[in-house]
């Protein structure tokens, strides 16, 4: 039983850890994006996770930026700047994008990422999956702090 309310207790301080961790990353203008295509591979592969600086929206060539054309998000790489635009290509794809992307789209120059934890992250998006964790985490909190009181109750008597 010892061994089970430590590990709770490690994974609970896991989550408090990135938790914060990712908080301060965001105060700080850095935002993750899951990368779900292989169009970046072999640098950034498919699940991965990048961390885009939004504070630097002028990226030079060579850059990976993240952009967003309508309602989606693209990683992709610039590989020259025509006119004011940016001509952007995946790592993996032969040619160019078809569409240049336009200095007000670009969300943020990629700092750095993460191997497969966007898959988690997809993952964790699912809302009863979220609705399951929550669940989990809350009988976890509950079985944990049953013994506070009990001992408690048990010093009042004496």
């Amino acid at each position: 039983m010892k061994f089970f309310r430590w590990m709770i207790s490690g994974l609970e301080g896991i989550v408090i850890f990135l938790g914060f961790g990712l908080l301060l990353l965001r105060m700080a203008g850095i935002c993750p994006y899951s990368v779900l295509s292989g169009s970046m591979a072999p640098e950034i592969p498919a699940g991965g996770m990048v961390f885009t600086d939004t504070n630097n929206r002028e990226p030079e060539v060579g850059d990976v930026i993240t952009y967003k054309l309508q309602d989606i998000t693209v990683t992709h790489r610039v590989v020259r700047i025509e006119d004011g635009f940016y001509v952007t290509k995946g790592d993996a794809n032969q040619g160019v994008d078809a569409v240049s992307v336009l200095p007000s789209h670009v969300v943020g120059t990629v700092c750095f990422s993460l191997p497969y934890l966007g898959y988690v992250v997809s993952y964790l998006q699912n809302r009863s999956i979220a609705v399951w964790i929550i669940m989990i985490s809350l009988l976890f909190f509950l079985t944990g702090i049953r013994p506070v009181f009990l001992n408690n109750k048990r010093k009042g008597e004496r």
